[in-house]
């Protein structure tokens, strides 16, 4: 802290003063605070400068939406054709054909609802709202992807910032709340639908959620996003009453977010596209949102889908069962058992690794209704767990293609290359971290006992600890490096992004696997060999992932021969 007995004081002309007040209004600070960070060599900032930074950054984003406008143009085909010149209609008729080619060469998918609406769940110790306030509003990008942003139910108005210290000051009021007091909520458009989707359409369809969802009254932030090809809208709801101060839990949302959505299709005259109802009326047992999710990020079978794909043989087995025994045995066949997970019931693998709640098969299978019928639960016995299961869980791939299974093979292989590696990477951790912890602790012990002053004691012990904090950085950074050139060796960790990188090598048959999700399809012909001096129209797609996060296209640049 600053003393005031310890100033500095200078003399100086009328004019030299007059200068420095002049550039410590420019940089934004007071006098005092100016001179002394030129007098100690700190960097001082400068307005002009930010004010220079904030209008490139309105420029970038002013080109990101004329860029969105285009391409919606470029996606009405009834749009008159006016043009501004010879050269300008050129363009344009070039852009035209050009997307019009790549919607031929995209795969066609039947879409009945256009509102999609997601709840972006996190764990209470993962739970921010400050951090998710600023990422909706785009904070670290400089709202280079943000079209629109407000807040609502805040003393503050529209003021964004001071907002979100208002929620986060309302939630911190809340002592009694153990779960997460944010709601992270995702609505998604068709591109169709950009130019109905107006500010005042879109604030009214984020009230309708927050009406739907009884958080009406509740302190919010939402932005509207443009970096994907669907036009998105953020909302980061305050579970927290701002007066009653008591957490509001939506209770089922999803069907309260679907039947909203299917309303605002109707209400807006929105084209609509694939949502939970259509999936139920194709399918009788229908997955949940995670187990969906996980089959279409990994193109393997998720364990809620292997144990409803025998919801026929179990519920046959369980008409004709009399005791938990019985029900024990049928469920060993398929490598399954019953057990009490909380207050209800879960089918799990005999394994214990995969586990689903038992009414999510059928709702017989709920615990009261189990009781009703068979009694209090009792576990298997050791004549069921000596049982030889005909079939097991293994997340087989989903695809159907018949040249799959040497590539399969190969995933396999590369997969458990990687674990095994990662593996020993841990069990090297915990040694090293162990011996480590032992090292230093028996330091400071011998520090302590030295015979020295307690000062001396004190500057020893924090070099001490300044040397163990080192040692750790540098193991921490040798176990990255190995785990980075693990990534390198083996860099891919599902079924699907394995397929991908192989597609991308130029490896048809890993291709046609890939198309086969639904019906099987044939390899197609190999492309003619390259002429002389022309590079092979295949990219190094294993590097490109390591490179980039989130690759834009499957494949990367051709690159040159080795």
């Amino acid at each position: 802290m600053p003393s005031k007995k310890n100033a500095l004081k200078v003399y100086m002309a009328p004019d030299e003063f007059e200068q420095i007040i002049a550039s410590s209004e420019r940089a934004g600070l007071s006098m005092s605070t100016f001179a002394k960070r030129v007098c100690l060599g700190a960097s001082v900032p400068s307005l002009e400068s930010e004010k220079f930074r904030n209008e490139l950054r309105k420029a970038i984003a002013d080109l990101g939406r004329l860029g969105g406008l285009f391409k919606l143009w470029l996606s009405m085909p009834d749009a008159p054709a006016r043009s501004c010149g010879p050269r300008c209609g050129a363009f344009c008729a070039r852009s035209r054909r050009g997307s019009a080619k790549y919607e031929l060469s995209s795969p066609k998918v039947d879409r009945r609802y256009v509102v999609i609406s997601r709840h972006i769940a996190r764990k209470p110790e993962n739970d921010n709202y400050r951090r998710l306030a600023n990422y909706i509003a785009d904070a670290a990008g400089r709202g280079e992807k943000c079209l629109l942003t407000w807040c609502a139910g805040c003393w503050m108005g529209e003021n964004y910032a001071q907002a979100i210290d208002e929620v986060v000051d309302t939630q911190a009021l809340n002592t009694r709340a153990t779960k997460e007091k944010t709601y992270h909520l995702l609505v998604s458009f068709r591109p169709e639908d950009e130019a109905t989707l107006t500010s005042s359409v879109l604030k009214l369809i984020e009230q309708d959620f927050a009406k739907a969802l009884g958080l009406e009254e509740h302190q919010r932030h939402c932005a509207v996003h443009k970096n994907t090809n669907n036009l998105h809208l953020h909302v980061a709801y305050n579970l927290i009453h701002p007066e009653k101060l008591t957490r509001r839990e939506p209770y089922r949302d999803f069907h309260t977010r679907d039947r909203l959505c299917r309303e605002l299709e109707q209400r807006l005259a929105l084209r609509v596209d694939n949502g939970r109802d259509h999936a139920r009326e194709n399918d009788a047992t229908p997955l949940s949102d995670g187990a969906a999710t996980v089959e279409a990020h990994t193109g393997q079978q998720s364990f809620e889908s292997y144990v409803k794909e025998y919801r026929d043989d179990i519920l046959a087995a369980l008409e004709k069962a009399s005791s938990w025994d019985d029900i024990h045995r049928a469920l060993a066949k398929h490598g399954l058992t019953i057990k009490p997970h909380g207050n209800g019931l879960v089918i799990a693998s005999r394994q214990g690794q995969h586990a689903i709640k038992a009414s999510s098969l059928d709702r017989v299978f709920s615990k009261s209704n189990m009781e009703k019928r068979f009694g209090p639960y009792q576990a298997q016995g050791k004549g069921v767990e000596q049982l030889p299961p005909a079939t097991t869980y293994n997340a087989n791939p989903l695809h159907r293609a018949p040249e799959r299974d040497d590539l399969y093979a190969e995933y396999q292989a590369g997969i458990a290359k990687r674990k095994a590696a990662l593996t020993l990477i841990k069990e090297q951790e915990a040694i090293a971290r162990e011996t480590l912890t032992h090292t230093w602790t028996r330091k400071r012990q011998e520090i302590e006992g030295m015979a020295f002053t307690k000062r001396d004691k004190s500057n020893l012990l924090r070099h001490a600890r300044r040397h163990e904090a080192e040692a750790r950085m540098r193991l921490a950074n040798n176990l990255t490096s190995r785990r980075k050139a693990i990534a390198e060796e083996v860099p891919f960790a599902s079924w699907a992004e394995f397929l991908r990188g192989k597609a991308a090598q130029g490896n048809e048959v890993a291709l046609a696997i890939l198309r086969s999700r639904k019906q099987e399809v044939s390899p197609e012909p190999a492309a003619p060999a390259p002429k002389l001096g022309q590079r092979p129209a295949q990219g190094n797609f294993w590097r490109a992932q390591q490179r980039k996060s989130r690759p834009r296209n499957l494949c990367d640049r051709p690159t040159r021969r080795n």
